[in-house]
């Protein structure tokens, strides 16, 4: 697709800063005919959000070519945001700590991704669970104060709350813990291999084919199709399944609620 027709916001760059050396690699490398995996966008009906590929995307315009290979996926900008954390997990370059943090912050600075545990959190943000839960720790919890009556006696019930990250972010340092880091990057990596191996198959079986060079580049181009239509919809897939989850949440919790104001009108009444 055109560039033009993509839209940028800073919003969608899950990175902490754009690397202009990786920017400079990737468009001499396309200068000399590389091919790099498509970008992923999202499309809310009017607009192409770039959810992940920031430095092929300025790779592209750095080389002065117009056009990009790119995975379209039918989705809101908030759709967008949160495919947005776990980009650049098994291709391209590396995330760094601070990369990681970045995301894991954002989702605990959002008040419905907020409610989502360690473990949710750390799927989409693609670390490991532990460094979810050491982040929600350091911020720390405000007690919420709820009084209610029973028996005719007076009580207080606690209901733990997030602080808001712009009254600690200052004063704190996120440590990662560098081995569970690296058994999570180990992890990207096979899953990475895996992908690799699936193409290379993919090539062999094309390579084996009795038909002209012209049929099976054809062939080839056909899978490579097939493989990034079937990587789209898995990852819209999973952001259904990622927006189900956060209302099934939202409904338990409104139930919990409901059934503690009943259990409270009718000690009233």
């Amino acid at each position: 697709m055109k560039l033009l027709d993509i839209k940028l916001d800073t919003e969608l760059q899950s990175r902490v800063e754009i690397s202009d050396e990786a920017i400079n690699d990737y468009s001499e490398a396309l200068r000399e005919g590389a091919k790099f995996p498509p970008v992923t966008v999202f499309y809310d009906g009017s607009s192409y959000f770039l959810a992940d590929g920031w430095h092929r995307y300025y790779a592209h315009k750095k080389a002065g070519l117009a056009l990009i290979e790119a995975t379209v996926i039918n989705g809101t900008f908030r759709d967008a945001k949160l495919f947005s954390f776990g980009a650049n997990d098994t291709n391209g370059l590396r995330k760094t700590n601070a990369d990681k943090r970045k995301a894991v912050l954002a989702m605990l600075d959002d008040m419905e991704w907020a409610e989502r545990n360690d473990n949710e959190i750390a799927k989409e943000c693609r670390v490991s669970i532990m460094t979810v839960g050491r982040i929600r720790k350091q911020l720390g919890v405000v007690p919420e104060e709820i009084k209610y009556v029973k028996n005719g006696k007076e009580f207080t019930m606690k209901r733990p709350e997030f602080k808001p990250l712009e009254k600690v972010e200052s004063k704190l340092e996120y440590q990662f813990d560098e081995k569970e880091e690296k058994i999570h990057e180990l992890a990207t990596e096979i899953q990475s291999i895996a992908e690799e191996n699936e193409v290379l198959k993919a090539r062999v079986a094309v390579a084996s084919m009795e038909a002209t060079d012209d049929e099976k580049r054809s062939a080839e181009i056909l899978i490579e199709g097939l493989q990034a239509k079937v990587k789209a919809q898995e990852a819209e897939i999973r952001a259904l399944k990622s927006s189900r989850d956060s209302y099934q949440t939202k409904c338990a919790e409104m139930m919990k609620q409901l059934s503690w104001y009943k259990k409270q009108n009718k000690q009233a009444a």
